[in-house]
């Protein structure tokens, strides 16, 4: 039987810079039991907020980790604004027009990169060699990031994502365009 790790459980962390395109970089860092690890464990991605730094959330990382997942934090990669938050592409107005735009806006790239981050250090050599279960995908996130998600689910998406959850999502945008 799976029982969540006591409270003393051992909580470790890898920190990386990862790259989006040619010209940007997100910040991930995944938090994970390391006496779970021992079998692969369900990923769980968590969207910051805007201008929310991604160590805010450890607490629900913690959570998460005793309770048998990897949760990958990540940040946005520039400070927020109308179309600048990379995660968060619900405030990209100019997008809003068409659900076809939208669907391949800026967080498509940036969740591949976290996904392809993910894959390789689970991977053969990687520092969590075969301890990622990349089929069992959970997404959620905070504000803008919970937006993000909530959308994902919405709409198709490419990632195999399994699970969505959003904790105060921005729904700044929900009466803006054609689709939304």
């Amino acid at each position: 039987a799976s029982r969540a790790c006591p409270s003393r459980c051992e909580l470790a962390a890898l920190h990386r810079t990862v790259a989006v395109g040619t010209d940007d970089t997100i910040l991930l860092k995944l938090v994970y039991s390391t006496e779970r690890a021992r079998a692969p464990l369900p990923c769980v991605i968590m969207l910051s907020g805007a201008d929310c730094a991604h160590d805010s959330y450890m607490w629900l990382a913690a959570r998460l980790a005793r309770a048998g997942c990897a949760v990958a934090l990540s940040t946005c990669v520039v400070a927020f604004g109308p179309s600048t938050c990379l995660l968060s592409v619900p405030f990209d107005m100019a997008l809003l027009g068409s659900l076809d735009e939208y669907k391949r806006g800026p967080s498509s790239a940036g969740i591949s990169a976290i996904l392809t981050e993910l894959r390789r250090l689970s991977g053969p050599g990687g520092a969590l060699a075969g301890r990622l279960d990349l089929a069992r995908l959970a997404i959620g996130g905070h504000s803008s990031g919970g937006r993000t998600a909530l959308d994902l689910a919405a709409f198709d998406n490419p990632f195999g994502i399994g699970a969505v959850f959003s904790y105060g999502a921005s729904l700044v945008n929900s009466g803006v365009g054609r689709f939304a």
